[in-house]
């Protein structure tokens, strides 16, 4: 266990990229943290060397756990900015393959 002294920092969690086997449709990000106010970041691109799309931040509303977005691409990395939380685990992505219902 780690002890850290000193007034709550703001934590940044950046996953890497995820491949999807076909393009995907994001519609929102549930991150996986006790507490805390927490924004999100989708950032996704159709091919590997394609530039990188990053959405706005956006908060997670409290009643449904999620951030919600609309974007698109093959591969997806999430950011997440959380103030004052006890655990981060992790994220739950809300994609469907794009064209789909």
């Amino acid at each position: 266990a780690v002890q850290v002294d000193g007034p709550p920092q703001e934590a940044l969690l950046e996953t890497g990229f995820y491949k999807f086997d076909q393009r995907q449709l994001v519609n929102g990000v549930r991150p996986l943290v006790t507490s805390g106010e927490t924004e999100v970041r989708v950032c996704t691109k159709g091919l590997f060397n394609d530039p990188v799309q990053e959405s706005p931040w956006q908060y997670v509303e409290s009643r449904s756990g999620e951030a919600h977005f609309r974007q698109e691409g093959r591969y997806l990395k999430v950011k997440t900015r959380i103030n004052d939380f006890e655990t981060a685990i992790g994220f739950e992505a809300d994609a469907r393959p794009s064209g789909s219902l």
